[in-house]
């Protein structure tokens, strides 16, 4: 009689049906907690990628500007030195004509250049594979 009532009292020994119910119930809130906390975690990294992706963004557009704003300085000089020893119209031809050919050149070694999986780069054999 005792080995009866230890049974009766066991927690999982009750209706069949309700305690499986319950677990179940428990097994799908567990999950649902489980995916909330790992959506949450997801979310947050991204909130980081995103934010150290703008950081970048913002700091190449300002160095690009100041270059920009460098880069036109220095053709200004140019035509000004150049106006030194030339008409003013000659100045301003050379200048552009210079900046057509610079612009030409950079053009043509931007689409001719081969990237690193185009040219056949492969990567050092290791010491361990090394034949010799």
């Amino acid at each position: 009689m005792n080995t009866e009532r230890s049974r009766q009292d066991h927690p999982l020994a009750h209706d069949g049906d309700n305690n499986w119910t319950t677990l179940a119930e428990r097994l799908v809130d567990d999950v649902a907690e489980i995916g909330k906390a790992e959506m949450r975690i997801f979310e947050n990294a991204l909130g980081l990628l995103f934010t150290e992706l703008t950081d970048r963004l913002v700091a190449s557009l300002l160095g690009i500007t100041a270059l920009s704003t460098g880069g036109v300085f220095l053709f200004g000089a140019l035509i000004v030195l150049l106006h030194i020893w030339i008409a003013w119209w000659l100045s301003l031809a050379l200048s552009g004509l210079l900046a057509v050919i610079v612009g030409a050149i950079l053009g043509w070694v931007a689409t001719h250049r081969k990237s690193a999986s185009q040219a056949g780069y492969q990567q050092r054999p290791s010491p361990q594979n090394d034949p010799a």
